[in-house]
């Protein structure tokens, strides 16, 4: 019993740098869903095909299916910062 008074649910908040990151995460995928949803609208509202609208919304997952092994791959090479880095400066698109 004493083992779980111990543990602090949210002891990482206390680190400047962690909540730097979980807002620089929260806004990032703020944005992405934003954009996902706003693209998703507008090519409903330019087609009016939910065909269309979903063959465009898988393209958008074939670069996962193609990329993923090569990515897991320089993940286990390189440090976490530089992934951090470069992942982040690749989705500014």
């Amino acid at each position: 019993m004493s083992l779980v008074k111990n543990i602090r649910t949210f002891e990482s908040l206390t680190l400047r740098d962690f909540r730097l990151l979980l807002l620089g995460q929260l806004t990032t995928s703020l944005g992405q869903w934003m954009d996902q949803t706003a693209r998703s609208w507008l090519i409903y509202q330019l087609t009016g095909s939910p065909l269309q609208l979903g063959l465009v919304s898988a393209t958008r997952g074939l670069p996962l299916l193609f990329f993923g092994v090569v990515a897991g791959v320089l993940a286990d090479r390189y440090g976490r910062k530089a992934q951090l880095i470069i992942a982040q400066s690749s989705t500014l698109s």
